[in-house]
């Protein structure tokens, strides 16, 4: 998920970028076609707007900004990586005729410039052979004597073990999968013959792959900590909801990765709380460069792989190549989603649900009805022909409805429709 600190600064501003357009591949005609029917509900009222009649977008420290719309008309560009005025207070309205105001223009974050990337694996090869040391303060491998304390390793360590994630929830909290989530991509990736693949704002899944030495993999992540750990032909720090490369040269690094692949799987990991509209636009993006970049027509040769929670699923499956994995998606240092009953996140793919293999000592079945494995207490229902729960709750069959509802709801004559007793959906007279 997206990473690093905010300057806390509540300001106006004024840096202009130009929006970048990229001509649509044959093979993405209908998948670009489908961003628009992928639309979230208005959020507290507020909505993503795509830029199309604005030849420049505002920039605030963090990189381009997201258009913003209110159900009072009210039009604005803001932050793409925050979402509250603590951690990026930037903001600038929309006047009439689609006019920009003056405004004062903030200077970019710092990123690391890729001569530099890869240091500490640099150190790292240095040292190894013996015994290894981690310094927090220095932010490095070091040899000892040492003058601040020092952790030993013995080999190679992941970076997500040795740093901090970020617990920015309104923005860039950090959550690493679980080794159960880790595996059930592993195997999805073996079974399907992906040869590269693109991890965008999931770090633990760049870091398995790694040991697999028939697949590559690039890891795209907002977190410039991890420049320090790999090279520029396998990270590049990335805004993921403005498709924003932060040094110019990462994307054709990107583009000549994706050049040498036949078959690419993407794997995006996004906040809580993103707007999906924005990501599916930014993953087409993604999908548009690899079209471009290799030799490959087939559409079948990329794959996407989402990771959201149901109530922002849901809205993916409107475009019907989706489907959702019955696979209760767990992270190690998630206070509720560590445990698979409390995680309400899930898997959301154009891959046919058959080649996720979940495992049955982990509570789920194999239903042959629908050819996929679901959650053990996902039962079948003959009427609708599927294994209809959808978050692991017991479902039921309404005759009136003519679908699955949860177990707990009623259905209501007045209403029309099923729901929880006494939450009826307008006033009956």
């Amino acid at each position: 998920m997206a990473k690093s600190k905010a300057a806390k600064k509540k300001l106006k501003g004024n840096q202009k970028s130009k929006l970048r357009t990229t001509p649509t591949s044959k093979c993405l005609k209908g998948a670009l076609a489908n961003v628009s029917s992928i639309s979230l509900r208005p959020r507290q009222g507020i909505r993503v707007l795509v830029p199309e009649t604005f030849p420049e977008v505002p920039q605030c420290s963090h990189g381009p900004c997201l258009l913003f719309a209110d159900t009072k008309g009210n039009r604005w560009f803001s932050c793409a990586i925050y979402r509250t005025n603590t951690e990026c207070g930037f903001k600038v309205p929309i006047l009439a005729g689609h006019a920009l105001p003056d405004y004062e223009k903030l200077p970019p974050e710092f990123s690391l410039s890729l001569d530099k990337y890869g240091k500490i694996k640099s150190s790292f090869e240095v040292l190894k052979g013996g015994p290894v040391y981690w310094c927090k303060r220095c932010f490095n491998y070091v040899k000892i004597p040492h003058m601040d304390p020092v952790e030993s390793y013995a080999e190679w360590v992941p970076p997500t073990k040795l740093l901090q994630p970020s617990q920015a929830n309104k923005g860039e909290a950090q959550y690493w999968f679980s080794s159960q989530s880790l595996h059930v991509l592993r195997d999805v990736i073996t079974k399907e013959g992906f040869d590269s693949v693109l991890c965008v704002g999931a770090p633990t899944v760049f870091e398995k792959l790694r040991e697999n030495q028939n697949v590559q993999s690039f890891l795209l992540d907002y977190d410039d900590r991890f420049a320090h750990f790999y090279d520029s032909s396998e990270f590049a720090r990335y805004s993921m909801l403005v498709n924003h490369f932060y040094n110019a040269e990462s994307r054709m690094i990107l583009s000549r990765f994706l050049a040498k692949s036949k078959k690419c799987v993407i794997i995006c990991d996004p906040p809580f709380g993103a707007f999906v509209e924005a990501l599916i636009k930014s993953i087409y993006s993604l999908r548009e460069l690899f079209f471009n970049s290799s030799s490959c027509s087939n559409p079948n040769s990329f794959k996407i792989i989402l990771v959201l929670p149901i109530f922002v699923g849901k809205y993916v499956l409107k475009d019907e190549s989706f489907s959702m994995v019955d696979f209760k998606v767990t992270y190690e240092n998630h206070k509720d989603y560590s445990k698979p009953e409390k995680s309400i996140v899930r898997f959301f793919t154009d891959i046919a649900n058959s080649s996720f293999i979940l495992p049955p000592e982990l509570g789920y079945r194999f239903c042959s009805k629908c050819d996929r494995f679901v959650a053990i207490e996902n039962r079948h229902c003959s009427v609708c022909k599927k294994c209809t729960s959808k978050d692991g709750s017991k479902y039921v069959h309404c005759k009136p409805c003519g679908r699955c509802v949860k177990s707990k709801y009623v259905h209501c004559v007045k209403c029309k429709i099923c729901h929880l007793q006494h939450r009826c959906l307008c006033i009956h007279t």
